[in-house]
């Protein structure tokens, strides 16, 4: 009976709006989901009932709207945007996190800078300079030594504390990486189980599978496209990391370097330990290679705790006039060539492992002013000299020994002439070892690194914790324990005979010192600097380079928060607009219903009345 599906019309109306109204009673009640998708239902026409063919026309009933799909209001376009521009301001605000913490630690912004303790140093050899007999003076002088190496040494422990801070944080990101790995793979099992009969659609599924992603770009650079329409697959850093069999977790391991290291570098278990990141190049928005928190806070970290022997310094050129013969000039120029050459792969090295790192930047070039002070005070107090010595039949050449013609002396307890000794030491290290050479002669040998052959064969044992390679490092240095004893211990007395008197010119050396270029900051800035000088240069560029960071981290932010105001405007819930579509459907289930009472009337009549 064609009349009859009138009927399917109303009823196919009915289930419509009903579906309409679910739909954005859904919706609704989702308005502060966090990541959830504004979902709509769309429609599509039933079949139709063919009635009455011929060869001119086709007569064809309608049996109403049916429901298409309930899909979710969502651009592709605007999610690989906002993920990608996400992890590049996380990979941007890192660093300045750290360079803003680096800045702290120094206290410039804080009322205790370290600038104040070079300033009480320099002020206390001042007052040395002006009466160096004085006791009060050179108490005053070990006194402000002590707190410049106090707070040398607490700036640079903190560097290395919020350095290891750093290291824990990367282990951290790793594990949540993992787990944002492993909530994918599952919401994509659960996704295709659901919609794999082609009747149901996992919408809440997959806006969770959507803010997983959105977390994941945080960290990670990465790549993703959906495999059968409901499987996402996921590379991190051009790796596979969820695939339809599993996810690849990745994994950390120890840095087992030269400086054995115990901070952790990102690998990929399933690769042999490949590394999942390569930091040692230049980091450009156009290579697309400044993308993910992890990445930012690797190379913020660096590789190892830094000190001043790895900022390598350009080599003095010989002068020709400093020579007596044209040969010795020759002989110096070609070990100068030699030394340039070295110098130069050492900067390679310094500007792609240590440069691009704000925490080993940082500590190296801090230790680096530390030591350019303290060797400076010492070779002043303890001078040294180049002599040949021949020791077991073997001649060494240009070995460091104490110069004790330019040496002043001291005073013991009892006030007896002494060799005077330097101000700085370092820890359970003498700097000097005596040893007698085949003519007889009794030599001091400076204890330092080039002299490690000639003290390892000479001295078996010297009583060394550390080695003969221990060095003038902030972690390193203390005040001469001699000295902290006894200050007549330091060299502010020369001798004429017997009869002592002030050595003012030893005061005046170290303050025309203090004021003289001592050496640029690293290779990148040629020009030699004093230390005040150096020092603001270090913390202008410090600063410098924070603000660089924060500028683009905050432009940054303002790009995804407009990709994510964009993404809101498509995918988020308008209460007022899901208001007015409720009444719509209200409406049009209303409409439905009564079109089914009026074919019902009619159908009534026809049968009662008429039938």
């Amino acid at each position: 009976m064609p009349g009859l599906t009138s009927i399917y019309v109303g009823t196919a109306g009915l289930k419509a709006s009903q579906t309409g109204l679910n739909t954005t009673g859904h919706n609704l009640a989702n308005v502060y989901t966090k990541g959830y998708t504004r979902q709509q239902t769309r429609y599509q026409d039933t079949t139709y009932s063919l009635n009455k063919p011929g060869p001119n026309n086709i007569l064809q009933v309608g049996l109403g709207t049916a429901v298409q799909e309930t899909a979710r209001v969502r651009d592709i376009l605007l999610d690989k945007a906002y993920r990608q521009e996400n992890g590049r301001q996380a990979f941007y605000d890192a660093t300045s996190t750290t360079v803003d913490e680096f800045t702290t630690i120094l206290g410039e912004m804080e009322g205790v800078q370290f600038q104040n303790a070079l300033s009480d140093m320099y002020q206390a050899i001042s007052e040395m300079a002006k009466q160096p007999s004085n006791m009060v003076a050179r108490s005053e002088l070990v006194l402000k030594a002590q707190a410049f190496l106090d707070r040398a040494t607490a700036v640079y422990d903190e560097m290395e504390a919020y350095q290891r801070t750093l290291n824990e944080k990367v282990i951290k990101t790793v594990d949540r990486i993992n787990e944002l790995g492993d909530e994918i793979y599952k919401l994509n099992v659960q996704i295709l189980g659901i919609e794999k009969s082609g009747v149901e659609s996992a919408n809440d599924l997959r806006d969770k599978r959507d803010l997983a992603l959105d977390e994941l770009a945080q960290y990670v650079k990465i790549d993703y496209n959906i495999l059968d329409d409901s499987f996402v697959n996921v590379k991190v850093e051009g790796s596979d990391f969820v695939t339809p069999g599993t996810v690849f977790h990745l994994g950390t391991i120890q840095e087992n370097g030269d400086r054995d290291s115990d901070f952790v570098t990102v690998v990929w278990p399933n690769l042999s330990d490949k590394e999942v990141f390569y930091l040692h190049t230049d980091i450009e928005t156009a290579k697309k290679n400044d993308i993910g928190e992890l990445k930012g806070l690797l190379l913020a970290r660096g590789d190892y705790v830094t000190q001043y022997t790895d900022v390598p310094s350009e080599p003095e050129k010989p002068v020709k006039e400093d020579f007596a013969t044209e040969a010795d000039y020759e002989a110096a120029y070609q070990d100068y060539l030699n030394d340039y050459n070295d110098y130069l792969q050492e900067a390679d090295h310094y500007n792609y492992y240590i440069n691009n790192s704000v925490a080993m930047r940082s500590e190296a070039i801090f230790d680096k002013l530390i030591n350019g002070i303290v060797e400076t005070i010492n070779d002043i107090m303890a001078p040294n000299k180049k002599e040949s010595i021949t020791i077991g039949g073997v001649t060494y050449d240009d070995v460091l020994v104490l110069d004790e013609e330019k040496a002043s002396y001291g005073v013991d307890a009892d006030g007896n002439k002494i060799q005077g000794v330097e101000l700085f030491s370092r820890e359970l290290t003498d700097r000097y070892v005596e040893v007698t050479a085949d003519d007889g002669t009794t030599y001091k040998i400076f204890n330092n690194d080039s002299n490690y052959d000639l003290l390892g064969g000479a001295v078996p044992k010297l009583g060394n914790f550390f080695g003969n390679k221990s060095l003038y490092t902030v972690s390193n240095i203390q005040i001469n324990p001699i000295v902290n004893v006894n200050y007549g211990a330091l060299p502010f007395t020369k001798y004429e005979g017997n009869r002592g008197e002030e050595d003012l010119k030893l005061g005046e050396d170290i303050l025309a010192a203090w004021g003289k270029p001592f050496d640029n900051i690293d290779p990148n800035n040629m020009t030699p600097l004093d230390f005040n000088a150096f020092y603001n240069e270090y913390v202008y560029n410090l600063g410098n380079t924070g603000q660089l960071y924060e500028d683009i981290a905050r432009h940054q932010e303002a790009v995804t928060n407009t990709i994510d105001d964009s993404r809101t405007q498509i995918a988020g819930v308008a209460s007022e607009e899901e208001l007015t579509n409720m009444i719509k459907f209200q409406a049009a289930y209303g409409a439905s219903s009564r079109y089914i009472n009026v074919i019902n009337e009619m159908l009534e009549h026809i049968l009662t009345r008429l039938g």
